[in-house]
C-alpha cells in the first residue's frame, strides 16, 4: 500500500469514496421495486453497493446486471428485468436506504460473504464491511439459519480470519491465504517503528520483525512510486525488518513459492513450531500448487 515514508503514529484511516454509479443505481431501483410487491427488498450484490461496498468484478458494472432482489414466493415479476431469490426477508433485516428496501447491513455482509467463490474472496468481503463499520462479527455469524453447513463453514472462516484494518481486497486476500497455509497470524497495519517515527507495513509479525508489503499496480507503478517504496523499505530493513514485496501474480500464479519464502523468513527470524505442525503446513503451502487461490 502506497503511503508517505514519513508516517504516522497511528494507521491511516481508510478513505471510502462514494461509490461512481451509486445514484444511477438508485434511479433505477425507484421505479421498480415498489411495482414488484410491497415486500420486494433489494439483497446481496446489489444492497451491498448501497451500503457502499462495490463487489463487482474488474470488467463488471453493477446498472448493467439486473437488481438482485428477495421476493415473496408466488409473487409475479410483472416482466421487469431483475434477478429473484424467492425468500420473505423479516421485518428485523430491512432497512430503507433512501426510499429503497434493503437487507440490513449485517445480513448483506453474511449472504455475500457466506456464498462467496472461495475463502479469500469472502475475507475481503468481510473486511469491506468491517473496514466501514458496518455490520459487527458476532452479528454477521447470528445469520447461521440462512446457509448451507459449507456456506455458513465458508462464513466463519472469513470472518475469523477478518480485520476492520484491511485496505484493500488484496490485503485480504494475501491475509487470508496466509492463514489458509497455517502460518503465525500476521497483524494488519503492522507498526514499524524507525527512528522517530512509525511506518505502517500492509502485514506484519512484529515478534519476528518480519513485514509483507502489497505492491499494486495501481498505487505502485511509475517512477515516483517505486521510488518511495524503495525508500520505506530501506527504513524498514535499517530497522532490523525483513521486507517481502508481494504483487498479485505473485499471490495468484506463485502462491506455494510465496509462501515458502514467508515460511522460511519467520524461521530464520526465531519462529518454531513441532514438527508435526511443520508438515501439515508444508502440505497446505504444496496443496495451492493443485488449487491456486481464487480471487475473482
Amino acid at each position: 500500500m502506497t503511503r508517505d515514508p514519513l508516517d504516522t503514529e497511528s494507521p491511516p484511516a481508510p478513505a471510502h469514496e462514494p461509490l461512481p454509479d451509486r445514484g444511477l443505481l438508485l434511479r433505477t431501483l425507484r421505479p421498480i421495486v415498489p411495482v414488484l410487491s410491497p415486500h420486494a427488498v433489494v439483497r446481496d450484490l446489489t444492497a451491498a453497493y448501497l451500503w457502499g461496498v462495490d463487489l463487482t468484478g474488474p470488467e463488471e458494472h453493477i446498472t448493467r446486471s439486473p437488481p438482485r432482489v428477495a421476493l415473496p414466493p408466488g409473487t409475479p415479476l410483472r416482466g421487469l428485468p431483475v434477478a429473484v431469490r424467492r425468500e420473505v426477508v423479516p421485518a428485523a433485516d430491512r432497512v430503507v436506504v433512501e426510499g429503497i428496501p434493503v437487507t440490513s447491513a449485517a445480513r448483506t455482509a453474511a449472504e455475500v460473504t457466506a456464498r462467496a467463490p472461495s475463502v479469500p474472496m469472502a475475507t475481503a468481503r468481510i473486511d469491506a464491511f468491517l473496514s466501514r463499520g458496518l455490520a459487527a462479527p458476532e452479528r454477521v455469524l447470528g445469520y447461521r439459519h440462512l446457509f448451507t453447513e459449507a456456506h455458513f463453514r465458508r462464513l466463519r472462516t472469513a470472518v475469523g480470519y477478518a480485520s476492520p484494518l484491511s485496505r484493500s481486497p488484496a490485503e485480504s486476500w494475501l491475509r487470508a491465504v496466509i492463514l489458509q497455509a497455517g502460518l503465525p497470524p500476521p497483524q494488519a497495519q503492522c507498526p514499524v517503528r524507525v527512528h522517530h517515527r512509525t511506518l505502517h507495513a500492509d502485514l506484519g509479525w512484529p515478534r519476528y520483525r518480519l513485514a509483507v508489503e502489497y505492491d499494486s499496480l495501481l498505487h505502485h507503478s511509475g517512477p515516483r512510486m517505486e521510488r518511495r517504496d524503495r525508500a520505506r523499505y530501506t527504513l524498514m530493513r535499517a530497522a532490523d525488518w525483513q521486507v517481502v514485496p508481494v504483487t498479485i501474480h505473485m499471490l495468484q500464479c506463485h502462491a506455494p513459492k510465496l509462501l515458502t519464502r514467508i515460511r522460511d523468513e519467520l524461521a530464520a527470524r526465531g519462529w518454531e513450531c513441532p514438527h508435526g505442525e511443520r508438515e501439515r503446513i508444508r502440505r497446505r503451502i504444496r496443496g495451492f500448487e493443485r488449487r491456486p487461490p481464487r480471487l475473482r
